[in-house]
């Protein structure tokens, strides 16, 4: 499975308990409170860059989709994707599993 990360400048960050300004309230990130969960929230950001790893920080950050010979093909299932449309052949499965990595 390949994974995108980001990376970036942070600008603007709020409390998910208080909703100030992260860097301004006493609460620490992953910290209950009152049982709520206490996460830091970006609200800006100004992204640099994006790189395909291994072991990414969100395991959300996927990649699914990936184009071959001018076809969409879904990585998990290595079926072709024309139009929303789904089809798999024999003859398509074996170049598409080599192209992958």
């Amino acid at each position: 499975m390949m994974f995108l990360s980001t990376g970036g400048i942070i600008r603007e960050t709020k409390c998910s308990i208080c909703k100030d300004d992260y860097e301004e309230c006493d609460h620490m990130k992953g910290k209950m409170y009152n049982g709520g969960l206490c996460q830091r929230e970006i609200h800006k950001i100004e992204l640099e860059e994006v790189s395909i790893v291994d072991t990414p920080a969100n395991k959300l950050c996927r990649i699914t989709t990936i184009q071959s010979n001018g076809k969409n093909v879904d990585v998990l299932t290595l079926k072709e994707s024309n139009n929303g449309s789904t089809q798999k052949t024999e003859n398509d499965i074996e170049p598409l599993s080599q192209n992958l990595y």
